[in-house]
C-alpha cells in the first residue's frame, strides 16, 4: 500500500484534547540554535518553544479587523449571484 506523502507530512495529532497538525519548517542555523538555546533554557522541547512564540504573536493580532469578515453572508438572500457585483462594490461606485 503506497502512503499518499500529504497524508504523511500533514498527519493531524491530537494533543491535550485539541486538534493539532505537523508541518515542516526551514530555519536559518542560528534561528534552530536559538530556538534550541530558549528550549533548553525553559525545560522545553523546540516545538514547544515555537508554539509559544506563535501563540504570543497571534494574540496580538486582532482578527475582527479583517476585511474579508465584510464577506460573510454577502450572498444569503436576494437572487444569490445574481446580484454578486452589485452587493461586492456598492460601497465603490457611491
Amino acid at each position: 500500500m503506497k502512503t499518499d506523502r500529504l497524508d504523511v507530512w500533514c498527519s493531524v495529532y491530537a494533543r491535550q484534547e485539541v486538534s493539532v497538525r505537523r508541518t515542516q519548517v526551514l530555519l536559518d542555523e542560528w534561528h534552530y540554535q536559538a530556538l534550541k538555546q530558549m528550549a533548553a533554557s525553559g525545560k522545553k522541547s523546540v516545538s514547544a518553544v515555537i508554539r509559544d512564540l506563535v501563540d504570543s504573536s497571534l494574540s496580538k493580532r486582532d482578527f475582527s479587523k479583517d476585511p474579508l469578515l465584510d464577506a460573510i453572508g454577502i450572498a444569503s438572500g436576494g437572487r444569490g449571484s445574481a446580484d454578486i457585483d452589485r452587493r461586492l462594490y456598492a460601497k465603490t461606485r457611491r
